[in-house]
């Protein structure tokens, strides 16, 4: 992973709760540091779903770009309109490769702007 980087996955057939959202932030700060601003790629190719809270847990101030891996590219054209109804506080892109995702995140040093967009 680029330096600064998180790479988080969820396990095989679960479904992502608020709890488990909150769980991943608090492990990402442990690793890092609480105040240290960082990317983040988290695979989601393997979980069945995530309840409404979950998707709707803002990101913590310190997250400064999400990459989102996502099975297929029809998983990503779901994540996608839920991206585009909830626009993202940083800026959010959707995989279906993990190197692209790598790829992207090591490229936070550039300027972005906030939104979603899909590779």
């Amino acid at each position: 992973m680029p330096t600064g980087a998180v790479y988080l996955r969820f396990d095989e057939g679960v479904t992502v709760t608020e709890v488990d959202a909150e769980a991943g932030y608090e492990i990402v700060s442990r690793l890092i540091g609480p105040d240290q601003p960082h990317s983040t790629l988290v695979d989601i190719r393997a979980i069945r779903g995530a309840t409404r809270a979950a998707r709707r847990k803002p990101p913590r101030p310190t997250l400064t770009r999400l990459a989102i891996l996502v099975a297929s590219p029809v998983s990503r054209m779901i994540a996608n309109t839920y991206l585009v109804a909830v626009p993202p506080r940083v800026p959010t892109k959707l995989f279906t490769s993990e190197e692209k995702a790598r790829t992207w995140l090591a490229a936070s040093r550039k300027p972005v702007s906030a939104g979603a967009t899909a590779d």
